[in-house]
């Protein structure tokens, strides 16, 4: 998810505490350095494999590209979790976003034209881009990555989300949900072709939670490191 008030307000109170200056802004910046972020997996028991020169050799690259694919995804399946939420009306937010007479209807709400413009925002252009690009790098050119990746792709597109804005909140919400498991489902099947090429250990959760760290989680961190 993304910052939230009350983060910002956790950090605010410790620079107080600490006197020291703390991040304001989340997820943190990530060094497009594979041995950087290998090493972090390695931590928690992961191990890089032993990969052949020439995919050896293309890994940094590619582990970039993967790393912008995960950011893709992550942002994706935040802003339709978030969009599935706000269309049902939950607290008030987003509730005249959708219907067929909300659709078409002057919007005066600010926290309508909100949920609009995340609604607009749900577009996977970005994320297939990243995969593509992943495709055309993978040395194993029609097969393995590369063949994954298309695959993916190609799922995505032909899913054809309908977004709609007359559709009903319940169904509106029900394609949003859809949307967000299947950019869920091609990244995890991109990161598992992935490891077969390079030989690597990469898990979604793990090059997601770079970009989407979940709050409570962030919160646990914030509190390991200073003690509290």
């Amino acid at each position: 998810m993304a910052w939230t008030p009350e983060l910002e307000a956790e950090y605010q109170a410790l620079e107080a505490q600490y006197g020291a200056k703390l991040p304001t802004d989340a997820p943190p910046a990530v060094v497009n350095n594979p041995g950087a972020n290998q090493a972090l997996l390695e931590s928690k028991g992961k191990k890089i494999g032993e990969i052949s020169g020439e995919n050896q050799a293309g890994l940094p690259r590619a582990y970039s590209t993967l790393q912008t694919a995960a950011q893709q995804a992550a942002k994706q399946i935040e802003l339709a979790n978030k969009v599935a939420t706000d269309v049902s009306g939950v607290g008030g937010k987003g509730s005249y976003a959708v219907g067929i007479f909300d659709a078409n209807t002057p919007t005066f709400l600010q926290s309508t034209r909100d949920t609009i413009a995340d609604i607009e925002g749900l577009d996977a252009a970005n994320f297939i881009g990243a995969i593509k690009t992943l495709k055309d790098q993978s040395p194993t050119g029609a097969t393995g990555l590369g063949s994954a990746t298309e695959r993916e792709g190609e799922k995505l597109q032909k899913a054809n989300f309908n977004f709609d804005r007359s559709q009903s909140e319940t169904r509106f919400g029900k394609t949003a949900q859809d949307y967000r498991d299947q950019i869920r489902h091609s990244f995890d099947n991109t990161v598992k072709a992935f490891n077969d090429t390079y030989g690597t250990k990469y898990t979604a959760d793990d090059l997601m939670k770079q970009y989407s760290p979940d709050p409570e989680s962030t919160k646990a961190a914030i509190r390991a490191k200073y003690g509290l």
